[in-house]
């Protein structure tokens, strides 16, 4: 942890076979198929072992695309939602975990300064922690913002603005406070988002099972959501 209190987890490019296998598989644009694969993942709670474990699935191909931190009960862990075949040209990943919620914006200003494009994020129960998932792309970012929200109509209000400006929904997580929080970036040339829905299930075991039928059909995949026993994604094309 640095003087900020920002626990840094960084992982250098890939070998470039994989770079050349994510390149001939990808996906280049929203409203097709992931690719090859959509999983989700659970991880050590250990935030020192994420580097490991994170870059053992990056190393094969895989992007890690959506993170959510649970605390307790049969889905306690540090869940990765992960791509194989991803539509954007990733060439690193980077986590990022802050000291409380009041970090986390100007947290990621300071990581959108050296070129970080934030791309999920995570606040633990409480709300003693939070995480930042960050991709190195290759044409940046225009833009990003977090909205707040009570509920999911509050959510989804505040999404349609947000996407009406050409922003995408790319993050999403509770804000330890009861309600819930919303990421959104503005990508060159990824503005023309047709639809936009957020879906729920009846748990993560549930949303697991959907993900490879939610990206043949044509969703984009970023963030998902665990609270209370129930399980959500948000999805676009």
């Amino acid at each position: 942890m640095d003087r900020r209190g920002v626990y840094h987890l960084r992982m250098k490019t890939r070998m470039p076979a994989f770079i050349a296998v994510l390149i001939l598989s990808a996906c280049l644009c929203p409203g097709r198929t992931f690719g090859l694969d959509v999983k989700m993942v659970r991880h050590s709670r250990e935030f020192g072992n994420l580097d490991m474990e994170i870059g053992l699935y990056w190393a094969q191909g895989y992007t890690p695309v959506g993170i959510e931190v649970v605390g307790s009960g049969a889905d306690a862990g540090t869940w990765v939602l992960y791509a194989e075949g991803f539509w954007l040209d990733v060439a690193e990943w980077h986590l990022e975990r802050y000291a409380g919620a009041s970090k986390l914006e100007p947290g990621i200003e300071n990581a959108v300064k050296t070129g970080w494009v934030p791309m999920d994020l995570a606040v633990e129960e409480h709300g003693e922690f939070s995480y930042v998932l960050y991709l190195k792309l290759e044409y940046g970012m225009k833009e990003w913002r977090v909205e707040r929200a009570q509920d999911e109509a509050g959510l989804r209000a505040v999404a349609s603005a947000d996407v009406s400006r050409g922003l995408l929904p790319v993050g999403l997580s509770a804000d330890g406070q009861g309600g819930l929080l919303a990421l959104f970036v503005s990508l060159p040339g990824h503005g023309d988002l047709k639809q936009w829905d957020l879906m729920s299930y009846d748990g993560r075991a549930a949303l697991s099972r959907q993900l490879p039928a939610l990206a043949e059909n044509g969703w984009t995949l970023f963030d998902f959501l665990l609270l209370d026993g129930k399980a959500g994604i948000s999805v676009m094309r």
